[in-house]
């Protein structure tokens, strides 16, 4: 089973984490003309598809802001030095050198998002609300990721806010 999260861009969803430990996101608001921006997570801590342990989903928006959607992927970079050991707080994330989620990347896989069992990956949202629109007040931006054999959806509700 593959489970998806919707979080806030502020998270730092890192590859040994799940989808639990992040508080989920279920409004935002955007000034016409605004980008906002959120993260999608996705973990599965089971065998799909028979014995595959890796899969590729298509994204798609339904919703009144879907032609405005744009996705990335967020990829682990490597960091050898987290911190200055000499001078640290107990406000850093983590101090130990690893792989940490930091890079954004257009998709790839002919515009599928890849994942593998028992890592949690991360899908970045973009919704760029032109000024010009007539969408104003609560609407549900619905994103669903399929294969050819499952389908999952999750949304958010996007309050657009007459500037």
């Amino acid at each position: 089973m593959v489970k998806f999260k919707v979080v806030s861009s502020l998270e730092k969803p890192f590859w040994d984490m799940t989808p639990e430990q992040f508080p989920t996101l279920s409004r935002i608001s955007a000034l016409r003309g605004e980008r906002v921006s959120f993260q999608v997570l996705m973990h599965s801590d089971t065998l799909t598809n028979g014995w595959l342990p890796r899969q590729l989903l298509t994204p798609r928006a339904e919703g009144a802001l879907a032609e405005f959607v744009e996705y990335r992927t967020v990829n682990n970079v490597p960091v050898d030095l987290p911190v200055n050991y000499a001078m640290y707080d107990d406000q850093f994330l983590r101090t130990a050198p690893g792989l940490y989620p930091d890079r954004l990347q257009p998709l790839t896989y002919g515009g599928r998002v890849f994942y593998r069992m028992n890592y949690l990956y991360a899908v970045w949202v973009d919704v760029t609300i032109p000024k010009d629109t007539e969408i104003k007040g609560e609407t549900t931006l619905t994103i669903n990721f399929a294969d050819e054999n499952e389908s999952y959806t999750v949304s958010v509700v996007i309050d657009v806010i007459p500037a």
